[in-house]
């Protein structure tokens, strides 16, 4: 797999420079001819497990359950989500 992706520490580094009030929310297009984007509430951060997938727009997946490949963890927001 080959996802790229900010990691941990480049998120860490990247989040000093806001106002540590301020809400977080993930953005994902909704689908629509004006290519709308959702506010995702970030809700809970996990361990989780990223996999190629066609189904996918994105060509990834994401898993609560391991396939045993190292390079495949992440760290999931909204990994309630996965339940």
């Amino acid at each position: 797999m080959n996802l790229e992706t900010m990691t941990v520490g480049e998120l860490i580094s990247e989040l000093q420079n806001f106002d540590e009030d301020l809400p977080v929310v993930a953005n994902v297009n909704y689908g629509d001819r004006a290519r709308t984007q959702q506010a995702i509430p970030i809700t809970e951060l996990g361990h989780a497990f990223c996999v190629d997938s066609s189904y996918s727009e994105s060509g990834y997946a994401v898993k609560d359950t391991s396939d045993d490949e190292p390079e495949n963890n992440v760290v999931s927001l909204n990994f309630d989500a996965l339940f």
